[in-house]
């Protein structure tokens, strides 16, 4: 094996063995009224190309799926400016004892659970367009 690719061996390795990262924002719990009934889960998740952080402020938010209410759309992950004070609630499933599906969207919390404005978008992840509509 030629030393350069075992540099770049080692440099992968080293990559996951550290938990390399993305910025991420501080998290909370959804809070019980946030979840509504879903007749399925959504989709497998999308790949998506990031673009470079644009602030040393800005902060990671994965791409997901949410339900409109009638099919599961995507919205790609992006660079974000957290809210003051703010902290993202990521999106959540529980199922109920009745066999009921409940979903709970991504979003942003105050400290006391209440719902926050959508922070400001710096940069938005690039991912594969897709035709299709999950229902």
């Amino acid at each position: 094996m030629r030393a350069s690719a075992l540099v770049a061996v080692a440099s992968a390795v080293a990559v996951c063995a550290c938990g390399w990262s993305l910025p991420q924002p501080a998290t909370a719990p959804q809070p019980p009224n946030a979840f509504v009934t879903v007749p399925y889960p959504p989709p497998a998740a999308r790949v998506e190309t990031l673009p470079a952080r644009p602030s040393p402020e800005a902060v990671w938010t994965d791409g997901q799926w949410a339900w409109d209410g009638t099919r599961w759309q995507w919205t790609a992950g992006a660079w974000v400016l957290a809210p003051p004070g703010g902290r993202f609630a990521p999106w959540a499933f529980e199922l109920e004892h009745d066999g009921r599906l409940m979903f709970a969207p991504a979003s942003w919390r105050d400290r006391s659970g209440r719902a926050l404005p959508p922070p400001r978008v710096l940069a938005v992840a690039v991912g594969e367009e897709r035709t299709e509509r999950c229902r």
